[in-house]
């Protein structure tokens, strides 16, 4: 029993849905939705997740699994993206997410005992939400920056065109 799915986000998002970033929208809602919805997703799922037994945590996890190969698959298309920079961010974060599976699948298979296999698992669990705070950090300077250049456009766009009237 899948406790919760999330939507697999598709980055070949049709013009017709593409939010445009206006100041009177937000600038980034849209994704600031997405990961308010992980977030709650997380918290929620680790809360109900901690008392469950067995057959419902193997059932998440294969439906977990399931979601990462999908998300996975999405990531790919996003790294054949025709913006070369939108192709290297999906292809980084691509090998990011492998290199930690195959680290903990070598961990898990190298023999350990429950509470080893417990404890790696924990631990990914603890770095992996390290990550997503180190994420936030730097999508805040990304996005900071993203604003001041939108801004500094805007205000060239404003004395040009003043200048221009004049």
């Amino acid at each position: 029993m899948a406790l919760f799915h999330a939507p697999v986000y598709d980055w070949r998002i049709p013009k017709e849905r593409v939010i445009e970033m206006t100041p009177e929208r937000g600038a980034f809602s849209a994704k600031l939705a997405e990961l308010d919805a992980a977030y709650g997703r997380l918290n929620s799922c680790l809360r109900q997740l901690q008392s469950a037994d067995a057959s419902e945590l193997k059932n998440q996890l294969r439906a977990l699994d399931e979601e990462d190969r999908r998300c996975s698959e999405a990531l790919e298309t996003g790294a054949g993206s025709r913006l070369p920079f939108a192709a290297a961010l999906a292809k980084l974060q691509l090998k990011y997410e492998r290199g930690v599976d195959d680290l903990l699948s070598s961990e898990i298979d190298s023999g350990l005992d429950s509470f080893g296999k417990f404890e790696a698992s924990a631990l990914t669990a603890e770095h992996m939400i390290d990550v997503a705070t180190s994420a936030c950090r730097h999508a805040l300077m990304a996005a900071t920056a993203a604003l001041l250049w939108q801004s500094e456009s805007e205000n060239k766009k404003q004395a040009r065109n003043s200048q221009c009237s004049n």
